[in-house]
């Protein structure tokens, strides 16, 4: 599928994070400098939405159940007292993401 256009750069502050469905996907894009970052917006613990979490530059932590993931990468984070299987896996799908002219472009 070719890469979607999804939001101005500018609708996202730096350091933050914004949800938006595209094409039935449900998407969390994080912004860091110039940078964005791309994750499925479900958490692969109970598949509920990662948006509600807490951002910190690096990992989104979610709001439910704690689990903590690279929005780099999507792996989940290791923790002891989250050593259970997770539904969908340890890592949330990450997507590829460029900025072109200030527009935040998906390969979705």
């Amino acid at each position: 599928m070719p890469r979607q256009d999804v939001c101005a750069l500018e609708e996202i502050a730096d350091g933050d994070k914004k949800a938006f469905k595209v094409q039935g996907t449900p998407l969390l894009i994080f912004r860091t400098g110039q940078a964005v970052h791309v994750l499925r917006n479900r958490c692969a613990h109970m598949n509920l939405p990662l948006s509600p979490g807490k951002f910190d530059g690096t990992y989104i932590t979610c709001a439910f159940h704690g689990a903590r993931f690279d929005v780099r990468t999507g792996q989940r984070e290791k923790k002891a007292w989250l050593l259970g299987s997770m539904i969908g896996g340890d890592c949330v799908q990450r997507f590829e993401a460029v900025v072109d002219n200030g527009r935040v472009l998906v390969d979705l």
